[in-house]
């Protein structure tokens, strides 16, 4: 049946059929899609859950809340996200990205004045945490519907229009704002208006010439000249033009910095600071430190150099008229920017320093200071020093607010000091204040204010039974100081004690500062006796020192000693050769024989090394002469020694390298990554035992072509370490291997290789580094491509060139010599050579002419 012949009743049928058809398959199809939702929704809230479970183990994981915020947003549930940004906002400052994230959604749904006050306070907190332009714009188009938009934009423009990049934008939006509020015909919208262009034009502001003209035109066309004094506004205008100048070069070097540049960013904000202090008023001051510890929210130096121009500026400042309140940024106290910094710094010791000085410089209560120090101990520093810094800075703070004539407070101070060096201890070992600072510090306190002398000198007898303390000629002099308030036996221990010790750093000041005492203070046996006692340790010392001196020139003497010997034969044959010469045939005096048998090096007994034990023995190399075989077992305490041997020369001085035997194959493998390390102030090279010359010459060879992986540095400093250059160039890439080159006694040459996995971390490091000023040191930073050596059988230029020199050009000052031949056969050889110049065949004829001549 044809479409024409059906019925409306059955065509509606049919069309009432396929409907149904197709609503039963539009829930089949969205009931299958609404679980896979479910199944989507129940998995990333499930990840949510589990993202907290470890954030509640570590809380202080950045990258953790960065996945909890991605994790809600996946969820979709407006809840959870707020919940992540409390959470994030609660340990760390949420990044102007993060909190423009943030308030756009929650400027998309807030509609009532309940929850318009809530995003305005959301904003408060954002422009708290960091100094953003973007942020304080997104701000200003909230303040077209906030019921007090005229306190959001008094706040805006007296502080976000100071940017001289984004300062513009601002006044552009607020001039926006008040076309939109006020009539545009009358008196004071061109007053609100013409105020602002004047405030514009006073400060330095990019593209603030078009302000001006803009200004010009309204001016002409709505004839209010009368309402602007041009001279002033004039002049204004070019003195913002002359500081805008100055400031646009260090914004383009801002703005063309690579996002991980962070040290050169910090450092073009310094000697940005420092220019604009000569023309730049405190306000505008305050803004560039605010962008320096956002764009650099990382680095301590930053943070510690606003603090201390909040303190030095804070004496200075003149009170608000009307009392009105200043805006957010510039009512900054140093104790809120230092608290702002220890947010951005946790690890960093010296914020919370920095924060107990403040405090008491406050007068807060000893509970709060404490309180500072708990929460300094919990933030996790990654090394010993940081504690042990942050200890000395509480109980240098507890000293001063001591009552020493308290005995209760006597007993807390020292408490505390117990409870330092054990919790140091307890938390890193033999680690924990490997100088003894604060054994040091509380016995200076027992020697002094505490006033229990037994105490004081048990503590300094601790702290100088350390290996590093020992050593230290400044620290017995001061243990001596500190107990001449016991009496002067007490004083002479000290003394004969420091002489005692092998490796004192300086015996002389030891000896010199023993003498003065005994010439204040002893007898005249008592100065002899320690005259004596110094000029013998002196003596002892200066011999050792020759000893030393010798040992590098032994080799030399040797051969000396060895041509001086009699056993040998002399080297006579060369002059019996000349028939010409006398030869003394008798024999040499016996008192001359005698003194070359003295004189022939005693043999000494020499241990072999073991060759089956190749595999678990080191080749100990570059050793200072004095080091023995303990000296080698102490240095290396991580290792089972089982013997070690220094080779020496027949008269029992050392050779400067030796052999080490180890337990296992695995220790040599794992002793070899200690490759140079300081025995005596010295490196020591370690290096496998390899007795086939063939496979020596083929290792520690570096290459003699170019390396795009590695980069070649000079013109370091001196001072300059390992730690220091993984900090420097870490930035740019993945960084496998760094050495320093130092000269055989430990003595860097001011030279380093850095590695890359890369060749293009290699290349931006190259890029961005050379020229870099690094410890007052401009370096020179490349890749690395040694030139190619020479080849031994190919002579250079210079060497061919002097050796035609030498072989044909006459000296100037060289004596004419005399000619022992005949004239006659000069004269026949000239010929000669002239007729050979014609290239031909002489004839008999020639010969016999020749002959005749």
């Amino acid at each position: 049946m044809s479409d024409l012949g059906r019925s409306d009743s059955e065509s509606d049928d049919e069309m009432e059929t396929l409907v149904n058809i197709h609503e039963n398959d539009s829930e089949d199809t969205d009931s299958d899609t609404s679980e896979d939702e479910a199944d989507e929704d129940a998995k990333n809230i499930q990840l949510f859950v589990d993202c907290l479970d470890g954030l509640e183990q570590n809380k202080y994981n950045y990258d953790g809340y960065v996945e909890l915020l991605g994790l809600a947003h996946e969820t979709g549930d407006l809840e959870k996200i707020r919940q992540s940004y409390e959470l994030f906002s609660s340990v760390f400052p949420l990044a102007p990205e993060y909190w423009l994230k943030w308030l756009r959604l929650e400027l998309n749904i807030a509609q009532t004045p309940a929850e318009i006050n809530r995003v305005c306070m959301l904003f408060q907190r954002a422009l708290s945490d960091y100094y953003s332009s973007e942020v304080a714009l997104e701000f200003a188009n909230l303040g077209l519907k906030a019921p007090k938009s005229d306190e959001i934009w008094k706040k805006l423009l007296s502080t976000y229009t100071l940017h001289p990049i984004h300062g513009r934008s601002l006044f552009e939006a607020y001039r926006l704002y008040l076309s939109k509020q006020e009539d545009t015909q009358s008196e004071e919208y061109y007053k609100s208006l013409i105020e602002s262009y004047e405030r514009e034009l006073s400060l330095p502001l990019k593209d603030m010439e078009e302000s001006y003209i803009e200004l010009k035109l309204l001016c002409e066309k709505q004839q209010k000249g009368e309402l602007i004094d041009w001279p002033i506004i004039d002049s204004a205008y070019h003195k913002a033009k002359e500081q805008l100048q100055k400031i646009l070069p260090f914004e383009k070097k801002l703005s063309e910095l690579d996002a991980k540049s962070h040290q050169n960013r910090a450092a073009t904000y310094f000697e940005y600071i420092e220019c604009g202090r000569e023309f730049l008023n405190d306000e505008m001051l305050q803004v560039l430190y605010e962008r320096m510890v956002t764009d650099c929210c990382l680095n301590v130096s930053c943070w510690l150099a606003y603090v201390k121009y909040i303190q030095s500026r804070e004496g200075s400042q003149s009170p608000q008229k009307n009392g009105a309140e200043r805006p957010l940024i510039f009512s900054q106290t140093e104790w809120d920017v230092i608290n702002r910094a220890i947010r951005n710094c946790t690890w960093t010791a010296s914020v919370y320093i920095e924060k107990m000085r403040i405090a008491e410089r406050m007068e807060l209560n000893k509970n709060d200071v404490k309180g500072i120090l708990e929460i300094a101990l919990a933030a996790g520093f990654p090394t010993a020093e940081q504690y042990v810094s942050v200890w000395l800075e509480y109980l240098s703070y507890l000293r001063r607010n001591t009552t020493f004539t308290c005995e209760k407070e006597c007993e807390i101070l020292r408490a505390t000091f117990t409870m330092a060096w054990d919790l140091l201890g307890r938390q890193f070992g033999v680690l924990a204040d490997c100088d003894c600072e604060i054994l040091q510090f509380w016995g200076r306190l027992e020697y002094g204010p505490l006033n229990d002398l037994a105490k004081g000198k048990q503590l300094w007898t601790t702290v100088m039974e350390s290996a590093d303390n020992s050593a230290k000629s400044a620290l017995w002099i001061e243990f001596a100081h500190l107990e001449m308030k016991k009496g002067p036996d007490g004083v002479r221990k000290v003394f004969r004690k420091a002489l005692s010790m092998k490796e004192i750093d300086n015996i002389s000041v030891i000896s010199s500062a023993w003498l003065r005492f005994e010439r204040c203070n002893g007898t005249l046996d008592q100065l002899r006796r320690c005259q004596e006692s110094c000029e013998e340790r002196l003596a002892s010392l200066r011999y050792k020192e020759r000893l030393a001196t010798k040992g590098k020139n032994l080799k030399r003497k040797m051969n000396r000693s060895e041509q001086d010997d009699p056993t040998k034969p002399k080297e006579n044959a060369k002059k019996n050769s000349n028939p010409f010469t006398k030869t003394d045939t008798k024999e040499p005096h016996k008192s001359e024989a005698k003194k070359r048998k003295v004189e022939k090096p005693i043999e000494s007994k020499v241990e072999e090394v073991d060759r089956d034990k190749d595999n678990v023995t080191l080749f100990l190399s570059n050793l200072e002469y004095s080091v023995t075989s303990e000296d080698v077992i102490a240095a290396f305490p991580e290792f089972k020694i089982v013997k070690v041997i220094i080779k020496t020369l027949p008269n029992g001085t050392s050779r400067g390298f030796g052999y080490m035997q180890l337990e296992s194959i695995a220790d040599v493998e794992k002793c070899l990554t200690f490759d140079r390390r300081l025995i005596k102030d010295r490196p020591t090279f370690i290096s496998c035992v390899l007795r086939d010359k063939e496979k020596r010459s083929t290792i520690f060879k570096y290459s003699a072509s170019v390396e795009k992986t590695k980069l070649f540095i000079k013109n370091l400093s001196h001072e300059a370490t390992k730690s220091d250059l993984e900090a420097l160039f870490a930035e740019f890439g993945t960084i496998k291997d760094i050495r320093i080159v130092c000269q055989r006694s430990g003595a860097p040459k001011g030279l380093a290789y850095i590695e890359f996995e890369t060749e293009s971390a290699a290349s931006n490091a190259v890029l961005k580094m050379n020229d870099y000023e690094f410890k007052n040191q401009k370096i020179s930073v490349a890749i690395s491509n040694p030139p190619p050596k020479p080849s031994k059988n190919v002579q250079s230029d210079s060497v061919v060139l002097k050796q035609v020199k030498r072989n044909v050009l006459p000296r100037p000052d060289a004596k004419q010599r005399l000619s022992f031949i005949p004239r006659s056969v000069q004269k026949n050889a000239l010929d000669a050579t002239a007729s050979n110049a014609n290239n031909k065949p002489k004839s008999n004829e020639d010969f016999r002419k020749l002959l005749n001549k």
